[in-house]
């Protein structure tokens, strides 16, 4: 920790007023002249948000804030009930998080927490400011984000949720909705803002203001999923490259809409739909400005601006928010079941016309074209720009690659799906086969139990499957498919739907998760899932060998007692075998009298050898097992003599011969491990061929290993 970075304070912080004397640590006792005491508190060193913000790996400590306090959680990490996800928090706020994990919120929580505190967030960085100084550059005044979002452009912004924060609720928290900004962030005084709305059939151009629409128009609530063209792009360029950003799963998110109906505004601006045929369009405008004073733009139809099922709003409300800086303050529009192109933010016109807007964003970008055409023949002016997107699907939980702690016979797979134009997603089918089977998914929806009106289906429906670990197969490719009320469903190969932009990408979606075995490591059960490696034959033939390789040795072990209890897996049942087998020796001696001599110096034997084997492995303090420790209890009646003259000497020579080779064969397997691992992480992606003909001794020398240690 770098604390001589910080400067010296002492203050007492929101937090410290609500839980003050949480920790022993925190407070000191200091006598008085009056034989009473008071308490102290702790002076803490001040830091920025820029130095939090370096503490967010475990080697770099793990640094969060809460409530304007500073906590280092290195320590606990381990600790977390919820396992690794308390890393997405890591340089940055708990608050989001906590607000997303209601558990968090109690008396004991806070108690642990401050155990870690060191230090407190400067009074500058606790005003949230949300924009540097530097004027030369247009994107200074861009809000801060949270350290936890994946970030695929600085300039504009543009970034997304970590996928399991996806589905962790139906309602996306604003911290973490996917952003997507095409220029510098305006900032617009909500007191002097004003909407203009003008254009063809309208008496007047109509000026309101923010406090106008609040006061003068009925509010509504819609909760609407915006997900943006691109999304998944990055899957589609794994196949054939494609111009744009590389979106993961994550440009997709959904909220809860505040505000007015443009359907209102627009019959209060004087428009009346029987009276002018010529308009076909609705445009806006942005704030947001490029260095020519070009603003954002694009349009939606007619039709769907003045439906009263289109549910467009303006909106000023987000999740029961001010809108964020960055999702459109203080003026956004919302065009549910549409693509996030058209719905504008920082809102500052709106114009009725017989044409789309003639936008760059609406005429040169946000179409869709055959897999045929390259950037030597696109003719944008020949495609629709797009508006209802297609149905999409997507697996959050698990990560290709992923480590599971198997604490269950069970397997849990997440994600979301939805369909654009209002088309409600009825079924998500999920297959850990690669398709040859398939099993239905339950939903869940933000709206509640309550099926949404026909064509009305504005949401996503977040999906989850747990199925017991298939216990025949050693590699799971896991893919999901959703189908929506007309029966759309997605493809099952990208190259009919490829297209230079990489846009629409509803490909069902595929995770591969390559041999999966249960193994123990620090006496946990895990199960390894790996992502899934480019392999030549030799080095499949080789992974099915070691896998048998693997299952031959329990099967050697229960040869006499081939059935397993139920529920028990080769590894519990083994431990608890050695246990009985320990328990008995242990019990033998109780009436060691009555052993044969036989049996007296087998037991002799094994003793003698385990501490030959100590010395030579140079366990100085010789502290024997509990076999051992058993052995040495037995009462050994009769002539010890004679027992010692029959019974054979070991050789301290062989023995050591035999340990030395069992340690260069425990390295050699190591060194195979080493490679095994990095072929099944990809880190290696064709290997040599004295690489492969390491992997394939592997089985040799497990055998040869097995061996030498029971003779041991």
């Amino acid at each position: 920790m770098e604390e001589t970075l910080g400067k010296a304070v002492q203050r007492e912080t929101p937090f410290q007023s609500e839980h003050a004397a949480s920790s022993p640590n925190d407070n000191s006792e200091v006598p008085l002249q009056d034989n009473s005491t008071t308490t102290a508190t702790k002076v803490y060193p001040v830091y920025s948000r820029e130095e939090v913000v370096k503490h967010r790996t475990l080697a770099d400590r793990v640094w969060v804030t809460f409530k304007g306090e500073i906590f280092d959680i290195t320590d606990f990490v381990g600790l977390h009930p919820g396992g690794n996800k308390i890393m997405l928090a890591a340089g940055g706020a708990l608050e989001p998080f906590w607000a997303l994990y209601a558990v968090h919120s109690q008396e004991h929580v806070l108690e642990i927490l401050s155990q870690y505190k060191v230090g407190e967030l400067s009074a500058e960085d606790q005003l949230e400011k949300s924009y540097s100084d530097d004027v030369s550059d247009p994107y200074a005044r861009d809000p801060q984000r949270h350290p936890a979002l994946v970030v695929n452009s600085l300039k504009p912004f543009n970034a997304e949720p970590p996928p399991e924060i996806l589905t962790e609720d139906p309602i996306t928290p604003n911290t973490f909705f996917f952003k997507r900004n095409h220029l510098p962030v305006p900032h617009v005084d909500p007191a002097s803002y004003k909407l203009e709305i003008s254009g063809t059939g309208l008496p007047d151009t109509l000026t309101l203001t923010l406090n106008d629409l609040k006061t003068k128009f009925t509010k509504h609530t819609v909760i609407a999923t915006l997900q943006c063209a691109g999304n998944r792009r990055s899957e589609m360029n794994k196949v054939k490259t494609v111009k744009g950003l590389e979106w993961g799963r994550g440009a997709i998110s959904t909220a809860r809409w505040g505000g007015v109906r443009l359907r209102d505004v627009l019959l209060h601006a004087g428009y009346k739909p029987d009276s002018c045929s010529l308009v076909q369009h609705v445009q806006f405008e942005g704030l947001d400005k490029d260095v020519t004073g070009t603003s954002y733009g694009a349009s939606i139809p007619l039709h769907k601006a003045l439906s009263e099922d289109g549910d467009v709003l303006l909106a000023y409300e987000m999740n029961g928010e001010v809108l964020p800086l960055d999702h459109g303050f203080p003026l956004r529009v919302v065009v549910p079941g549409v693509v996030g192109a058209r719905n504008v933010k920082w809102l500052g016109k709106i114009i009725l016309s017989a044409e789309e807007s003639q936008s760059h964003w609406q005429q040169n970008d946000y179409k869709g074209f055959s897999p045929s055409v390259d950037w030597d023949t696109v003719d944008f002016s020949s495609a629709p720009a797009i508006q209802e997107l297609p149905i999409q699907s997507a697996i959050t939980e698990p990560e290709n690659g992923a480590i599971l702690e198997k604490d269950s016979d069970m397997l849990t797979i997440k994600g979301y799906a939805w369909s654009g134009g209002g088309r409600e997603v009825v079924r998500v089918d999920v297959s850990l086969d690669g398709g040859k089977t398939w099993c239905v998914a339950e939903l869940r929806s933000a709206e509640g139990e309550e099926a949404p009106p026909l064509g009305k289906a504005w949401a996503w429906k977040l999906w989850q499957l747990s199925v017991p670990f298939p216990p025949d197969m050693n590699q799971l490719d896991i893919v999901c498919k959703a189908v929506d009320n007309s029966y759309n469903t997605q493809p099952d190969t990208v190259a009919p739907i490829w297209n230079l932009r990489g846009n629409c990408n509803l490909l069902a979606m595929t995770c591969d998760l390559q041999y999966v075995y249960c193994k123990v490591v620090k006496n946990k059960q895990i199960t390894t899932m790996t992502a899934k490696p480019k392999r030549t034959a030799a080095t499949s033939a080789e992974h099915q060998a070691h896998r048998k390789s693997y299952e031959n040795k329990y099967v050697k072990f229960f040869k006499s007692k081939p059935d397993l209890p139920p529920g028990m897996n080769p590894s519990d049942a083994l431990q608890a075998k050695q246990q009985e087998q320990v328990a008995a020796v242990k019990g033998a001696s109780s009436d060691a009298a009555g052993l044969s001599k036989s049996a007296k110096r087998n037991l002799k034997r094994k003793e003698k050898r385990k501490q030959q084997q100590d010395k030579v492995a140079g366990n100085g303090d010789h502290q024997e097992d509990e076999l051992s420790v058993a052995v040495q209890k037995v009462e050994i009646s009769g002539q010890p003599e004679a027992l010692q003259e029959t019974e054979p000497e070991c050789s301290t020579e062989g023995a050591l011969e035999k340990t030395k080779k069992v340690k260069n064969l425990k390295k050699k397997l190591r060194q195979v491990e080493e490679l095994q691992h990095k072929l099944d992480s990809g880190e290696i992606k064709q290997p040599t061929k004295e690489q492969l003909d390491k992997l394939g001794r592997r089985k040799a020398l497990e055998e040869e290993l097995q061996e030498l240690e029971l003779n041991l």
